[in-house]
């Protein structure tokens, strides 16, 4: 964003440094250049000359024109770093002073208004729950997962939130955490929904080895091994490639079980 042509060369630039020795962010930047431009833009003359009474007018002339409040103290802010810092003329601001801005509150139920929604939910599980949700903010989607949960329990999940409000977790980042540590409880107490299901060992097939020669290859050594008791064989490979499942089959084939 380009400063004000009221501005000269040297003034720009001794702007722009004192901001960039500060290591202002490039949107706080911005703000200050924006604020400092509707001065400008007002007193229709460079901001070196200007006097405690010219802001006061400026001032009063955004609050007039309904500028917010919001935008007022951005301003203030800006003007306030250009006369202290860049002008060094910090008594022409002495007197600024930011406005009153109104806080805008969440839409939140009241005590009431809760405790019959609280009331009107019948399972202890749900009203867990529900109460913990809604204390945290979390979705509404969320709640119904949790409710859903089979196995789960109120200490399940007021310890996960008190765990997430500790760490300062919000919206979905405690959600996905606190997913994951109930998911990890359940697991632990033996309720895993994705447990794993291991199948009976499958019988020995040729058809599973990778060697070169290929399955030739092994009816060859069971030849070998049936027509010699004697034949010493070496197999060697990595950990878990089946040399011992191979042993078994040559016993097998050879009849030396």
């Amino acid at each position: 964003m380009n400063i004000s042509y009221y501005f000269n060369d040297p003034l720009r630039q001794r702007l722009n440094e004192d901001m960039t020795m500060r290591k202002l962010a490039p949107k706080t930047q911005i703000a200050y250049i924006r604020g400092v431009n509707k001065l400008c833009e007002h007193l229709q003359h460079s901001p070196e000359s200007t006097t405690q009474e010219e802001l006061r007018e400026f001032l009063l002339f955004m609050v007039n024109h309904g500028v917010s409040g919001i935008t007022v103290n951005a301003t203030i802010t800006a003007l306030k770093f250009l006369f202290q810092i860049t002008l060094d003329k910090p008594e022409v601001v002495v007197r600024m002073r930011p406005v009153t801005v109104a806080r805008k509150l969440p839409i939140v139920l009241n005590l009431d208004e809760a405790k019959r929604f609280m009331a009107s939910i019948a399972h202890p599980k749900f009203k867990a729950a529900l109460a913990v949700a809604y204390g945290a903010g979390l979705s509404k989607q969320f709640k119904t997962m949790l409710a859903a949960k089979q196995h789960i329990t109120p200490a399940n999940i007021t310890n996960t939130a008190f765990i997430c409000k500790t760490l300062g977790l919000v919206g979905k980042q405690a959600e996905a955490s606190m997913v994951d540590m109930i998911d990890e409880t359940l697991s632990a107490c033996g309720f895993d929904d994705h447990k794993v299901q291991y199948k009976p060992q499958l019988s020995f097939s040729t058809e599973y080895l990778n060697i070169k020669g290929g399955n030739q290859s092994i009816e060859q050594i069971a030849k070998a091994v049936s027509n010699n008791s004697d034949l010493k064989v070496l197999l060697y490979g990595a950990s878990g490639t089946g040399k011992t499942a191979v042993v078994n089959y040559l016993a097998v084939v050879a009849n030396m079980t």
